[in-house]
């Protein structure tokens, strides 16, 4: 736990009163190289960071697709086309705070929560083969349940605000335990959601995904981009067992159900405004000093708050022991004389008077040039996501050059910067689940109206309209191979993905 690790060195000021793991840090895990991969993928990742060249923040390489193979029956599109719902409709939603019903999840429910055997049983049942799940028995967590009314009467709320302290002045070490503990009732829906489709219960396993398609969404309605990234993967386990119901002989085709979810599912703009404000958020006060120009104690005291955030952000990184040079301000910079001369030479350079610099206090002089160097980071790094994906895709620049020509400053974390490529794939990765969703449905609708036959193009299908790759605006890769199909999509590069469809006899 953070807070117990760090209490020793961190003052009392910096303490935090509840344990779990700071926004920071879990986006650094999400936003890690292998993110997102399993582990045969999470191996050719290793494999190929070996030889990649090592520019930060750069995806140069291509992960082995990760190849998956389908089987449909073929299945027409039936009437009403929008009686199938997985998202919380409008007319059921009611007033009120999904975070209130969501803290109520756990109350007095020490009978399952507090048994791990079965909560493990449950949360296993997300991947095993439908055939043995067909054999146990019903969980204890189901729709009659508190726990699953609780969740449902937070996936439905109109309104969610997690209240994080995001105006308290240190925004970076904010911990999320609830966002953990999102991830668990995630899994736990998605593994009775499997245990319905087993037993053939489609209607009840559509509410139950319907919940978790919520849940996902309302993880993300906060200011931090982690829970965006939080609510894309929920969706993503959702997901998971959406298809393994489509591939049952006797569920109906989705086709409608998936082109009415919201697009895209999780906006992510709270939490790259989030991120964006992350610094100031976190060291306003050093960055809005009217009046404290040569105030030298005030400035090693802003120097003090910086260290000791990137102490909370490196202590929940790596539990080993660290040392860090910039604990006292005004010793650590005499120790660190070479860092401070490159900030002063930052702040010659934009333009200020060398004399001046000179008098400044130290640790003004490092703050300034530090926040400069952040800027400009985070600037390059963040610009790009405000595109479209399509515009995105096709921009070429040269900013990961010239962010490695930035001077090497210490003081703010570089890892604070969000990485934008690394990023981009993942916004355009939730948007493409969901086309390849809707891309297998449409197959069926042909097949279902072409006596079993898949189309020999994708451009052949006309039952449906043909959904589109979000990053190109074409269809996806499609090639017919006898009785089979392969769907390709190279164009992310830490998940390509190579999907083989057969359709089943009618």
């Amino acid at each position: 736990m953070i807070r117990r690790r760090i209490r020793k060195s961190v003052p009392r000021r910096a303490r935090r009163p509840w344990p779990g793991v700071s926004a920071a840090t879990l986006l650094l895990c999400v936003l890690a190289p292998g993110w997102g991969l399993d582990a045969k993928g999470q191996e050719q990742l290793e494999e190929a960071r070996e030889g990649a060249p090592a520019v930060q923040g750069v995806v140069d390489f291509q992960v082995a697709p990760d190849v998956r193979r389908l089987e449909f029956s073929p299945t027409a599109v039936a009437e009403p086309f929008l009686g199938i719902e997985l998202f919380p409709p409008l007319r059921d939603r009611r007033p009120g705070n999904a975070v209130v019903w969501f803290g109520k999840v756990k109350a007095e429910q020490n009978a399952f929560f507090g048994n791990p055997e079965i909560q493990t049983k449950i949360a296993e049942w997300v991947d095993k083969p439908l055939d043995e799940l067909r054999a146990e028995p019903r969980p204890l967590l189901t729709p009659e349940s508190a726990p699953f009314y609780y969740l449902k009467r937070s996936a439905y709320s109109m309104q969610c605000d997690w209240q994080l302290p995001v105006h308290d002045g240190e925004y970076v070490s904010i911990l999320l335990p609830d966002v953990q503990e999102a991830r668990t009732y995630a899994r736990l829906l998605a593994g009775i959601a499997r245990w319905q489709i087993a037993h053939g219960d489609y209607d009840g396993a559509i509410e139950t995904l319907r919940i978790g398609y919520g849940l996902g969404s309302k993880v993300a309605e906060a200011p931090a981009f982690v829970c965006t990234l939080v609510g894309i993967a929920i969706h993503g386990i959702m997901h998971e067992q959406l298809l393994e119901m489509m591939q049952q002989p006797d569920a109906p085709n989705l086709y409608w159900a998936l082109t009415a979810l919201p697009r895209p599912l999780v906006d992510p703009r709270l939490g790259l405004d989030g991120e964006f404000d992350a610094m100031e958020l976190s060291i306003g006060r050093a960055l809005n000093a009217e009046g404290r120009d040569n105030d030298s104690a005030w400035w090693t005291e802003r120097v003090r708050e910086i260290e000791v955030m990137n102490e909370l952000f490196e202590t929940g990184r790596d539990s080993r022991p660290r040392s860090y040079p910039i604990i006292e301000a005004v010793e650590a910079i005499n120790r660190n004389l070479a860092e401070y001369q490159r900030s002063k030479e930052v702040l010659i350079d934009l333009g200020w008077d060398a004399a001046e610099v000179e008098e400044m206090p130290m640790g003004r002089v490092m703050v300034l040039a530090n926040w400069h160097v952040y800027r400009v980071g985070r600037d390059r790094m963040m610009r790009t996501l405000y595109l479209s994906h399509r515009e995105r895709m096709k921009y070429v620049s040269r900013d990961h050059e010239e962010l490695s020509a930035l001077p090497e400053l210490g003081l703010i974390h570089k890892d604070l910067v969000l990485v934008g490529p690394v990023v981009h794939e993942v916004l355009l990765r939730q948007e493409r689940d969901v086309a390849l969703l809707r891309t297998y449905a449409a197959v069926q609708a042909h097949a279902a109206a072409n006596e079993g036959r898949l189309p020999e193009t994708l451009d052949e299908i006309t039952v449906v309209p043909i959904p589109l790759h979000p990053g190109t605006g074409e269809p996806f890769e499609y090639e017919l191979n006898g009785e089979s199909a392969t769907i390709r999509d190279p164009s992310i590069t830490r998940k390509p993905i190579e999907v083989i469809i057969n359709v089943r006899p009618n």
